[in-house]
């Protein structure tokens, strides 16, 4: 298929509330608009033989990505949307803690993950307006792109042992350098989804689950570059 045009509302976002090496991605909703700012410093490198002409260099280069979006809160119990909540605490932070790591990923799957600062600027709007709030993502260090980075090879079919009220699942680590891996559980009856977990090593234990009831999982690698393919494992019964 041809290469053709995107719209920028395909593009998901999603902030890193764990650690690089055992993410937790928790997705960014009901954005409205998004914008990219990059920055650069010139080197003067002008000398008398250029003829009043100005030279120069690029020395360093940032980034600053902002996206805005409509703020959610349930009127009823005052919960507010998970994205936002992450984006106001991740704003909050000071030293080494404000340093998060944020990903975009564009209506195909390619990805763009950085390290970043937060400011989020919080409500506003007209009298026929809905309320906005928007985060400002300061990019320290560089972007890794799937362009550059391949997204990790399939995980070996897991194997389950079964507990009691629980489970232990492993399997055969991916290949290409995962950075971890997304486990689904899922009730047999009914396929019902459960609990979603990241673990950054090739197996899981999952516990607090009913007796006497029969699950499977989904597993997926991870890396900056995006997914690999799900493998799903056979049933097995807790005890």
């Amino acid at each position: 298929m041809a290469v053709t045009e995107m719209l920028a509302r395909g593009f998901l976002f999603h902030l890193n509330t764990g650690t690089v090496e055992s993410p937790v991605w928790v997705r960014i909703t009901n954005a409205n608009s998004w914008s990219h700012s990059p920055t650069a410093n010139d080197a003067d490198t002008t000398s008398f033989d250029d003829d009043g002409r100005m030279t120069h260099f690029k020395v360093s280069r940032g980034d600053e990505f902002t996206v805005t979006c409509l703020e959610q809160e349930d009127p009823s119990t005052g919960d507010r949307d998970p994205g936002q909540l992450a984006c106001e605490v991740w704003a909050d932070e000071i030293g080494p803690a404000s340093v998060k790591q944020f990903r975009i990923t564009s209506p195909a799957g390619n990805t763009r993950a950085f390290l970043g600062t937060a400011t989020c600027t919080i409500g506003g709007g007209g009298n026929d307006d809905p309320s906005a709030w928007e985060v400002a993502i300061n990019v320290t260090g560089g972007i890794t792109s799937s362009v550059t980075t391949a997204a990790p090879g399939t995980p070996g079919t897991p194997t389950m042992v079964a507990a009691n009220d629980a489970f232990l699942a492993s399997w055969t680590a991916s290949t290409g350098d995962p950075s971890g891996y997304e486990v689904t559980v899922f009730t047999d009856i009914g396929d019902v989804l459960t609990r979603t977990l990241t673990t950054s090593v090739p197996y899981v234990g999952v516990t607090g689950l009913a007796s006497a009831t029969a699950y499977y999982i989904k597993v997926r690698a991870y890396n900056a570059a995006g997914y690999s393919a799900l493998v799903q494992s056979a049933d097995v019964t807790t005890t």
